[in-house]
């Protein structure tokens, strides 16, 4: 017989759910590591990151400010390798699937980001070709101004024309 668990977040408590659905909801990444977790009949809750198996373990974030523990000093400015900055853009939203405001902090182009409070895509209204080739791959399908403004002149030499003749060409 397959235990049974409840959730508590945000002071609601949801459940019971069996250890299958209690699995699958972990996977499809439904549960937080900050969840409350209580097995039917047992009076503790636990963290959802302290149920043994549960959650995958976290990933260990590097110090930005930490020097590179693969490449030694040098004083040849060849051997220094050129980083681009990364422009990290915030968006402060209502997501759609949890319906909270939320702020969502993504690195710019990027067209999709996830929503903080329950893993929901988030459009940004980037484009992905625009920061990768820069502004001409955006514009490049546009007209120039000399073409633009014959289009336009040809358009209203038409109407005049139409206007003269009565509408009837």
């Amino acid at each position: 017989m397959d235990r049974q668990w409840y959730l508590s977040r945000n002071g609601q408590v949801f459940g019971p759910v069996t250890d299958a659905q209690l699995a699958e909801s972990a996977r499809a990444g439904r549960i937080f590591p900050t969840d409350q977790l209580n097995l039917v009949g047992q009076p503790h809750w636990w963290a959802a990151s302290a149920v043994p198996g549960l959650l995958p373990p976290p990933t260990p974030v590097q110090n930005p400010f930490a020097p590179a523990a693969q490449q030694p000093l040098s004083l040849d400015p060849e051997s220094v390798a050129l980083q681009t900055a990364v422009e990290i853009k915030s968006l402060r939203v209502t997501c759609l699937a949890c319906f909270r405001e939320v702020s969502v902090e993504f690195e710019a182009g990027t067209p999709e980001a996830q929503c903080p409070k329950c893993r929901a895509l988030i459009e940004t209204g980037e484009t992905a070709t625009a920061d990768a080739a820069g502004p001409e791959a955006a514009f490049g399908k546009l007209e120039s101004a000399k073409a633009f403004k014959e289009r336009m002149k040809k358009k209203v030499d038409a109407a005049h024309a139409g206007a003269r003749t009565g509408g009837v060409e």
